[in-house]
């Protein structure tokens, strides 16, 4: 079964550093085949960043893959980094921050994103549920005006994602085996995918509850690593 974990965080922050050989180290640790890696928080600007990021994507391209992190508040000069960023260095999706960067979700800043994610055809992935700036609900009203955009944020959007379908939620530190149960009874696997938020969040944990869950065979087959790869074209 192939292994992606879908959200990574990359770099060094006043919090902790983290090389794509630490994080490539843990990964091998823990069976992971692949991480989609965007920089951590705090910013405001990570265009030093993301280049780190793009570098490791450079060195591992069979192991990393980039996601964009755009500071929407930056405007003309974010959204020109981050077209270059899918166009010219290959990543794959937008990563969002409302609660670090302190705007609200449904503010105008975040319009240009979305345009420029339905354009380019990549996902965004939202940071949701611990603020007043990014509540789920403010994710599933986005979702709602960009149904063309795949958006993706943490388990504690599942009711919003019920009624959004082009909302995928993430496991990960946010979420645990309620989430995975209730994915078994009432919500689409397909929508779901696997997330450690490392070094947030601790990997052996994440695999471990998804191993203790109520999922089936197949629908661990396809949150592991089978609905990211459909999701970004790998």
């Amino acid at each position: 079964m192939v292994i992606i974990d879908a959200l990574a965080f990359l770099g060094d922050t006043i919090y902790w550093k983290l090389s794509a050989e630490d994080l490539i180290k843990r990964m091998d640790k823990n069976g992971i085949d692949m991480a989609v890696a965007t920089p951590p928080p705090p910013g405001p600007d990570y265009t030093e960043a993301n280049k780190k990021v793009y570098e490791a994507v450079k060195r591992y391209p069979d192991r990393i893959v980039g996601f964009f992190r755009v500071n929407p508040q930056y405007r003309e000069k974010a959204l020109k980094e981050a077209r270059a960023a899918v166009e010219e260095w290959g990543f794959k999706g937008f990563k969002l921050d409302p609660t670090n960067e302190a705007y609200g979700i449904t503010s105008r800043v975040v319009e240009g994103v979305m345009e420029l994610a339905r354009e380019l055809k990549v996902p965004v992935y939202f940071h949701t549920g611990d603020s007043i700036f990014s509540p789920p609900e403010g994710v599933g009203e986005v979702a709602r005006l960009y149904p063309k955009v795949t958006v993706m944020m943490h388990s504690s959007g599942i009711h919003a994602a019920m009624s959004q379908q082009n909302i995928v939620l993430a496991t990960g530190p946010l979420g645990g085996p309620r989430f995975l149960d209730a994915v078994s009874e009432r919500f689409d696997p397909r929508r779901v995918v696997f997330s450690t938020c490392v070094p947030i969040g601790f990997p052996e944990l994440e695999l471990r509850i998804v191993e203790l869950s109520t999922l089936s065979g197949e629908n661990k087959h396809l949150i592991m690593g089978e609905n990211i790869k459909r999701i970004l074209g790998l």
